[in-house]
């Protein structure tokens, strides 16, 4: 388990690094909205130093909340409640200041299930 999480963790570095121009810092607060490759809802809400996100499909509801760090490479995490850094993580990649793909680290299953997952592009709602 611990290869798998360093290798996500390694993986999202790069993807940060070579992603979108947009900053973590750049993300606004508010409901977001989007949908998964797989056709499931995902709704995120960022309050503070606080996130939650929601995925909802026919079969599937997964929900996770907890705060929000971030690691070395100044790298954007939602970090669960139920335990801490070593289990799940869902990374925030800031595609622009009112959108950013979410990326679920192992053992997020746990918080929604075989059926769905919580990776998406999601949308500030207005």
């Amino acid at each position: 388990m611990l290869n798998s999480k360093r290798a996500f963790l390694g993986g999202l570095a790069f993807i940060a690094a070579t992603g979108s121009g947009a900053s973590a810092q750049d993300i606004s607060q508010g409901a977001y909205q989007g949908v998964t490759e797989y056709n499931t809802s995902v709704a995120v809400t960022i309050e503070a130093k606080r996130a939650s996100i929601t995925a909802s499909a026919n079969g599937c509801l997964g929900f996770v909340e907890g705060r929000l760090a971030r690691n070395s490479t100044d790298q954007l995490f939602l970090v669960d409640d139920l335990y801490n850094e070593s289990q799940c993580a869902i990374a925030i990649i800031p595609e622009s200041s009112t959108s950013f793909r979410t990326i679920e680290g192992p053992e997020c299953s746990y918080h929604h299930g075989a059926g769905c997952d919580f990776n998406a592009l999601v949308h500030l709602q207005q």
